[in-house]
């Protein structure tokens, strides 16, 4: 199980900016196209990015931006921003049933490439749907990272011996 922090709602335009240590609200993007299923990033991780890991929540129903949604891991969607690899975990809400696997890549494909566009200077590239072991992987993968980072941050933080 892991719990999920919204930044944009399933229908909505306006994906909430957060700061992900304290999940005060800092801003937002308004974007061309609305989010086909709510999204926001995995509480308690790092990515390869230096950011929590980044969520689709499936079934999420009408939950907010801001809310907190807990839920199980299905699938990585492999995703490439300039260059750089920014895969997005998959995952559904209690109760939700699980997709098909190619509509729901071709719909997650559209959205994402459709809200690029407006930064054509970027360039991106949807690819495939991982297994459930390739989302857990990353999972956990995102745990540890985020563990490493709070730990050398309590380090680097730590007074060194009286002088």
């Amino acid at each position: 199980m892991i719990e999920v922090f919204l930044e944009a709602a399933a229908g909505s335009r306006v994906k909430g900016r957060y700061d992900e240590r304290s999940l005060e609200r800092v801003g937002e993007r308004r974007l061309l196209l609305p989010y086909p299923c709510a999204y926001g990033f995995v509480l308690g991780t790092s990515g390869p990015d230096g950011e929590a890991l980044d969520c689709f929540v499936l079934g999420a129903g009408d939950a907010a931006e801001g809310a907190r949604v807990a839920c199980e891991p299905f699938t990585l969607l492999e995703f490439v921003e300039d260059g750089e690899e920014d895969h997005k975990l998959v995952a559904l809400a209690p109760g939700a049933r699980e997709p098909e696997p190619e509509a729901l890549r071709l719909t997650l494909a559209a959205f994402m490439t459709g809200v690029f566009a407006a930064w054509p200077e970027v360039e991106v590239r949807v690819g495939r749907l991982l297994p459930r072991e390739a989302a857990a992987a990353r999972l956990e993968a995102a745990r540890e990272a985020a563990r490493t980072a709070t730990r050398e941050g309590s380090q680097r933080r730590s007074p060194g011996p009286p002088g």
